[in-house]
């Protein structure tokens, strides 16, 4: 099989393709933290050496009341922004070992150009982002991100919409070696490709509603060397995935609805497992869910709750198919005046390329709580549990399971509404029954933001 190297080309289909979409899309107020960050973003969970675990704690970058786009004038349709932010990250655990451990300072830059259309029916917007991080002494793990978004959305009556998005950009996995034998290691930043497009809406019929959600991501990843002078084949990791759902409601109360949430999925690998083995990873599955939402605009709380079968259907025969219990659920709920909860559940079927491994079944929660004062100063503090078990080929691995817990707090002072300065601490800390993969990380940060 063609081994991909890391210098080759081999991304520019895909690329324009997905460029292609995003430039469709016209843009429209970005809801998401990233330009290439969708709202339900897949997070693969893979192998120990192919994917570390970062310190990724869903803490925004720009602080509440920074992240809005700030009133347009009232006579002008289009407004171009500058923002961003700079600062420094002290990291305890770079290289996410269990033992041995390498602290380093990192240097973050990170600006971002935005146009944005407001009209009386139809909001766009339009943004370029750039991301460039530099560490004092490892110096193997400096990175330089972009990518580039567009998003549009058409407000009808009442609160009928229908919006459409889509980014495209190169980004990059750190070092990471998440194992305890250094010679396997990789010795350098792993840059990957990814393109992602979205179509969701919302209409109501009477008394009944209906939110279809489409969904397509690409990821084209390139090759790495270890530290031994091989070198790391991610090609295994490259794949379309296709992701489809619509939820239909109907009212069972002044604020409670009932929710029928059928989705559906297909996994598209660019080629076969090239470990041991040959598996074809390309998958389908379903993911039929029932459940309630209950909205309160009064007391400020939306909150739903679904529950159900995802059943994933692998193209290898060598893999089982997996069913397990899923489950989604969401609270979003402002209280005290200033004080904000979100609350988050999930429980289905994720990818993985670990090998002899067909898929992870991922049981995650994630809870923040943010409080602002005077509308200047705000104070957060997050957590997340997630609990992932690999379903693997029993004929050439023994069972694994990993349990991951993250920690996080932040706070942030506004100036007016053209800068801020903000500290962010986190932790992680990963157990596994592969003593390999288990570590534990801590990383704090301070940061200063601008926009024009």
């Amino acid at each position: 099989m063609e081994k991909k190297s890391k210098h080759r080309g081999g991304t520019l289909p895909l690329l324009a393709m997905a460029a292609a979409f995003a430039c469709a899309a016209n843009g429209a107020h970005a809801q998401e933290r990233s330009l290439w960050s969708p709202v339900q973003p897949a997070k693969p969970a893979v192998g120990p050496l192919e994917e570390p675990i970062e310190l990724e704690l869903d803490i925004p970058r720009l602080p509440p009341g920074f992240q809005e786009t700030p009133a347009i004038e009232p006579d002008a349709l289009l407004q171009f922004l500058i923002d961003g932010y700079t600062g420094i990250t002290y990291q305890d655990n770079v290289f996410r070992a269990d033992s041995n451990k390498d602290s380093d300072f990192l240097w973050i830059g990170s600006p971002r150009l935005r146009l944005i259309y407001d009209g009386p029916r139809v909001d766009a917007e339009a943004g370029l982002e750039v991301e460039v991080g530099r560490y004092f002494d490892l110096t193997e793990g400096d990175y330089e991100d972009f990518g580039v978004s567009a998003s549009g959305v058409w407000e009808g009556p009442e609160d009928d919409f229908a919006r459409l998005r889509g980014a495209v950009g190169r980004r990059h996995q750190g070092i990471g070696a998440d194992i305890s034998n250094p010679e396997r290691q990789a010795a350098e930043v792993t840059e990957f490709w990814e393109g992602w497009l979205r179509f969701d809406a919302e209409s109501r019929f009477e008394n009944f509603g209906a939110a279809p959600d489409i969904r397509a991501r690409f990821l084209d990843f390139e090759n790495a060397d270890r530290r031994n002078g091989t070198e790391i084949d991610n090609q295994v990791k490259d794949r379309v995935e296709l992701d489809g759902a619509v939820r239909l409601s109907y009212p069972a109360g002044a604020v409670w609805q009932g929710v029928i949430d059928p989705a559906a999925n297909a996994r598209l690998y660019r080629q076969e497992d090239g470990g041991t083995g040959d598996f074809d990873r390309d998958s389908y599955g379903f993911e039929p869910r029932a459940g309630v939402r209950y909205r309160n605009e009064s007391a400020r709380i939306d909150a739903v709750l679904t529950a159900g079968v995802a059943h994933q259907n692998y193209q290898d025969s060598r893999f089982d198919s997996i069913t397990a219990f899923s489950m989604l659920g969401a609270l979003d709920w402002y209280f005290l005046n200033d004080t904000r909860l979100d609350l988050d559940i999930e429980r289905g079927i994720d990818e993985t390329t670990l090998e002899g491994a067909a898929g992870v079944i991922t049981t995650r929660g994630r809870v923040r709580l943010v409080r602002t004062f005077d509308e200047f100063i705000s104070v957060g503090v997050s957590g997340e549990a997630e609990t992932r078990e690999f379903e693997v080929n029993r004929a050439l691995q023994a069972e694994r399971t990993d349990d991951v817990f993250r920690l996080g707090l932040e706070a942030n002072y506004l100036f007016s509404d053209i800068g801020f300065a903000g500290v962010q601490f986190g932790y992680v800390y990963r157990d596994s029954t592969d003593a390999t993969v288990r570590f534990d990380a801590f990383e704090a940060s301070a940061r200063v933001g601008a926009r024009f």
